[in-house]
Formats: C-alpha cells, sequence, structure tokens
C-alpha cells in the first residue's frame, strides 16, 4: 500500500510539472528539450524567494495546485483543439520522465550515506521538512553560507510525494534527468539511432554520479554531478538559440540563477558562460546597447545571491563563515613554498591518473575529436562547430582545475588542502559538461558532413555511447548495487539513533558516546541529523588522553546520555566521576536527572512516560 501511495503522489507531482510545462510552452514556444529544466529551475527560485520571506509551506502548495490547475486547463484547450500536447511525447520529454521513473526502484528504501549528507545537505532539507521554514537562528546546520537551493525544490517535491529519504533521493534524480533533456534537443525522432545514442550518453552521465573516491553520489544529496548537469543544460540552451542571442539570455536567466543558488564555487561555471555570452553579443546583429543584455542572466544570480546574504545576516545574526573571502594574502604568507610544491606534485598524480575516470575521459575524447578533425578537414563548414566547441571544451576543463588549485593553495583550511580533498568529487562537475560537449559535436558533426549518410554512420551516436558507457562500466554497474546498509557507518549506529529519537524530546540537550568506532565527527553530526536536537555535544570516551574524567563531569549539564556504541569502560568512568549509575548492557539511552540535593542518577530510558 506504501509503494503505491507513494507511485500515486510521485503521478500527482509530475502532473503539476506538466501544467507548469504547459504554460512554458504557451507562453515562451520555447523548445521541448528546455522545457523541464526552465520551468523547474523557474519554479525553484520563485519557492526560495518564498522561502525567505517564511512563507515556504504554502508556496509549496501554490504551485502545486496552480500546476494541477494548469494542466486541467490546458486539457480543456486541448479538447476545443487551442492547445496541443504534442510536445509531451517529444524525445526529451519522452526521456525525462521515463528516466525519473525508473530511478524510483533504484531508490525504493535508499538511504544517504555519505558524511557531507549529515553534516549539511540532507540536515539542511530536515530541518526544512520539519518547520516548514528555512532553517533558523537556533539551526543545526553548521555550513550556513549555503544558500538552500536544491532544498527548496526537494522540500516541494517531499511535501507533495513523501518525506522521507528515498523520496529526497528520487526528487534528486528527477531534477538531474530534468537537466539531462537538453541532450536531446537535435533529436528528432524516438526510433532513431541518435535517440538511443543519447540515452547511453545519459546513462554514461549518470554513472559519474559514482565518484572516483567511491562515493555513490545516486544514494546522496550532493550537488556536484548536479551542478554539471544544469551547466550541460545551459551550454545547449545557449547553442540552440544562439542566433538569437536575446532569446537566449532570457531562459538562461533562470538556469544560471538557480545554479549559483545551488552551490556557491559555481561561480566558476558562470565565468565560463560569461566569456561565451559575450562573444555571443559582440557578434550579434544588435544595437550597442542592447549588446550589454547578456549580462542579464548573472545580473538574476547576483541579484537572488544578495538578497540570500542579506537574509542569512539577519536571520543569523552574526557574519557567517565564508571560504571566499578568506585573507587570501595572509594565507600566503602562512603557506611555505614546501606546502605548495606539495600540492602541485599531488595534482599533477591525479591528473595524470589513468585509473581516473576524468582522466581517461579527458584523453580519450580529445583524440576522438581529433581523428574526427583530421576526418572532415576537406570540409570546413562541418570542422567549424566541432573545432570551436573542442577549444571551449578544454577551456573550461583547464581553468575549472586552475580554479581549483587557487581553491587549495589560498582559501581552503591546510588540512584538507594538502590531500586536495574531494578533488574527484570537484572535477566531476566540468567532466560531465565537457563529456557533453565533446560527444554532442561529434555526433552533429559527423552526421551533418554527408548529405545521405551510410549505415555506419548512422550508427555512430549508438557506438560513442557503447565506447563511453564501457569507460564508465564499473562506476554504471554501481548505481544498481546498493551498498549493505548494516556494513555501513551509517547503518551502525542506525538502530541506535532511531531509538533515541523515538524516546528523547526534541529541544532537549543530549550527549553522545561514541565508543571506539571510527569517526567521530561523523557521529556528531549523525546525532543531530536524527535526533535534531537544538543542544548537541560530542562525548567521546575512546581517547583517554583527552581527559575523560573532565569529560564525564560534563553530563550533569545534559539530560541525556546516548551510547552509540558499546563501551566497556562506560560504566565505570561515569561512577568514577561521582554518579549513581544504573547500568544496562542491552541499553543505549540513558536518562540523566539531578537531584534536589546534588546527586546526579543516570538509568535507562525506555519511554518518555517512564522517564
Amino acid at each position: 500500500m506504501t509503494v503505491l501511495l507513494t507511485v500515486l503522489r510521485w503521478l500527482a507531482f509530475m502532473a503539476s510539472l506538466f501544467g507548469w510545462f504547459c504554460l512554458t510552452v504557451r507562453l515562451t514556444k520555447l523548445k521541448a528539450a528546455f522545457v523541464p529544466v526552465v520551468t523547474i529551475c523557474s519554479l525553484t527560485v520563485t519557492l526560495f524567494t518564498f522561502g525567505m520571506l517564511h512563507l515556504l509551506q504554502p508556496a509549496a502548495w501554490v504551485l502545486f495546485f496552480v500546476g494541477i490547475g494548469l494542466l486541467i486547463l490546458f486539457l480543456v484547450l486541448a479538447i476545443r483543439r487551442r492547445f496541443s500536447f504534442s510536445f509531451l511525447i517529444s524525445p526529451p520529454l519522452l526521456f525525462f520522465f521515463f528516466a525519473s521513473a525508473v530511478f524510483i526502484p533504484i531508490l525504493w528504501g535508499a538511504h544517504y550515506y555519505h558524511y557531507d549528507n549529515f553534516s549539511h545537505w540532507g540536515t539542511v532539507l530536515s530541518e526544512m521538512l520539519h518547520f516548514n521554514d528555512f532553517p533558523t537562528a537556533h539551526t543545526v546546520v553548521v555550513f550556513r553560507d549555503y544558500a538552500p537551493g536544491t532544498a527548496s525544490f526537494l522540500y516541494w517535491f517531499c511535501s507533495v510525494v513523501g518525506r522521507s529519504e528515498d523520496v529526497a533521493l528520487m526528487g534528486q534524480a528527477l531534477f538531474s534527468c530534468a537537466a539531462l533533456a537538453p541532450l536531446f534537443f537535435r533529436v528528432p525522432k524516438v526510433r532513431s539511432f541518435r535517440f538511443f545514442g543519447y540515452v547511453l550518453l545519459s546513462a554514461v552521465l549518470i554513472s559519474l554520479l559514482v565518484y572516483d573516491d567511491g562515493t555513490l553520489q545516486v544514494y546522496n544529496l550532493l550537488v556536484d554531478a548536479l551542478m554539471g548537469f544544469l551547466a550541460l543544460s545551459a551550454w545547449f540552451l545557449r547553442e540552440e538559440y544562439r542566433d538569437h542571442p536575446p532569446t537566449a539570455w532570457a531562459f538562461l536567466t533562470p538556469v544560471l540563477t538557480f545554479l549559483l543558488l545551488v552551490k556557491s564555487n559555481a561561480v566558476l561555471l558562470l565565468v565560463f558562460f560569461a566569456v561565451f555570452l559575450f562573444y555571443d553579443s559582440r557578434k550579434a546583429p544588435l544595437s550597442k546597447w542592447s549588446r550589454f543584455l547578456f549580462l542579464v542572466p548573472f545580473a538574476g544570480g547576483l541579484l537572488w545571491n544578495v538578497l540570500w546574504k542579506s537574509y542569512r545576516d539577519v536571520t543569523y545574526g552574526v557574519a557567517t563563515d565564508s571560504y571566499a573571502f578568506y585573507g587570501i594574502i595572509q594565507t600566503f604568507k602562512e603557506r611555505s613554498p614546501s606546502f605548495y610544491w606539495n600540492i602541485l606534485k599531488l595534482f599533477w598524480d591525479k591528473i595524470t591518473d589513468f585509473s581516473k575516470i576524468y582522466v581517461v575521459f579527458f584523453v580519450v575524447l580529445n583524440l576522438l575529436v581529433l581523428g574526427a578533425l583530421l576526418l572532415l578537414r576537406y570540409r570546413k563548414s562541418d570542422c567549424r562547430y566541432l573545432f570551436r566547441t573542442w577549444l571551449a571544451a578544454n577551456g573550461l576543463m583547464v581553468g575549472y582545475a586552475a580554479a581549483l588549485m587557487f581553491m587549495y593553495g589560498f582559501i581552503m583550511a591546510a588540512g584538507e588542502a594538502q590531500h586536495l580533498a574531494a578533488f574527484e568529487r570537484y572535477i566531476v562537475t566540468p567532466t560531465i559538461l565537457f563529456t557533453a560537449m565533446l560527444t554532442e559535436a561529434l555526433i552533429t558533426s559527423l552526421s551533418d558532413a554527408l548529405p545521405h549518410r551510410p549505415f555506419p554512420l548512422r550508427i555512430l551516436p549508438l557506438c560513442l555511447g557503447l565506447l563511453l558507457l564501457s569507460l564508465t562500466f564499473k562506476q554504471a554497474s554501481q548505481l544498481v548495487v546498493r551498498p549493505d546498509f548494516s556494513s555501513t557507518e551509517r547503518g551502525m549506529v542506525m538502530e541506535t539513533l532511531q531509538k533515541a529519537a523515538e524516546i528523547i524530546p526534541r529541544n532537549s540537550r543530549v550527549a553522545m558516546c561514541n565508543g571506539k568506532r571510527g569517526r567521530r565527527d561523523l557521529y556528531y553530526y549523525l546525532m543531530m541529523y536524527e535526533l535534531k536536537t537544538r543542544v548537541c555535544f560530542d562525548l567521546d570516551l575512546g581517547y583517554p588522553e583527552y581527559g575523560i574524567s573532565t569529560d564525564v563531569k560534563m553530563l550533569q549539564h545534559y539530560d541525556y546520555l546516548v551510547v552509540s556504541a558499546k563501551h566497556y569502560l562506560m560504566a565505570s568512568e561515569l561512577v568514577r566521576a561521582g554518579y549513581t549509575v544504573q547500568w544496562s548492557k542491552d541499553c543505549s539511552v540513558y536518562r540523566i536527572k539531578r537531584a534536589n540535593n546534588g546527586d546526579i542518577f543516570i538509568y535507562p530510558a525506555i519511554s518518555p512516560i517512564q522517564n
């Protein structure tokens, strides 16, 4: 029954989206491939705006019911032959619908695994769903600089479909599929080799959700791959309307605005697009002042970024940390030449490591393009598009890598920078765009080279897709092989934390003992995510050198003790600290009670009533 209800809710959400799609087509005549991403980005930016006004919940439901109303309206118009739903059966929309549906069984019952979900992405969404508002001044969210861009869409999706982790992952997948639909903007029909070639290319790009560092993005709310998909949409949107730049700039505005709201380092992609939109404005037959309209998409992103920072400063009441404005000069003075030499050496090792998929793709696609350019050298008109795309894609990779090096050298904390933390996740963003740009340019240029196109040329898209898929087979296979939840670090403490969540009242002061298992900060963030407490403390009895007795004595300031890993020294340490302890080896949640005479009692907490 739960499965049926979730599927019906998912279909209701899709029906609302289709209503908005119809409105977009009716008002703008936008090509079908770009309707999903432009519409969803516009709606999410709208929802984000109302979220800053503390109207998140009413805005989400208004958008949903207005979408349903629009679908009914256009159904009536279609019956009267005043509107056509033909765009819904175009290759891009069919891909969007069926690819989104495929993720339902893949993600059903899945959980978040990655550390960053609990330190930020999952926690933000959890709080928004609980309070129906953006995180407040008393939030447990740590990275307050990050705008809740994707969380705004996921809040809307989860409010309709269901408030669970697997549903949130389905929402993230749906957004990714909408951003991948523009790959099909030159595909005329479904029954063609080109369509199935691009389906394989989509599978290749989605397989990059399994990063080289082992992170399974498909089971997480991390946004590095989503940024690449959105950049892909923006690039092909620019290509489609390249002959009429003002139209491209208008449609790019919601996409690039939302891209900046996803994560602040998307500014690197905005710089990339600024170069090409400026170039388009110079080549277009526009008046002198009209050429500056290419700044409109970036002005939109800047405006909402300023609004978010203003909201953040007012809401949190204090200036939040921002890596972007860290004292770069001071950092340079503090770090030695050997530090920079070490990260340069490590960077070189990473970009020359052929076990990394981003290195393999960079080499293979460059070789394929160079071969195609040699093949087409006698047809300069067919070479032009491929050549300029090749230059742009390589410029993207080199520029993005240089920007990452700058970030590691001057912005990121030394402890993370010295081993290029999360490099494989960061580099996947330009790799997705690089792969999509060059593969599409190869297929288009070679297909247009010969007017009659013999059979080997007609199956070229399929061959290219199969080639790239063979290179990512290891990653692709992991998309459908779900990790054993009980064997993950999170699975090991999930039962304990769920039990605590059932017993401990919200806003209680909670201390947590990690025992000797794993990294202590992971459990700290897990506790905040699962228990959603307002005051949390990470108590770890596994490290005597840090002064156990002092930490244990601090328990008197808390209401509950959660033991995430059984530790045989726990009882003796608590007794030594002067507590009266009623210990149970099968219990993981304890009540801390203060008597009028000052004595502290620690005993099993079975239920809120028995506390």
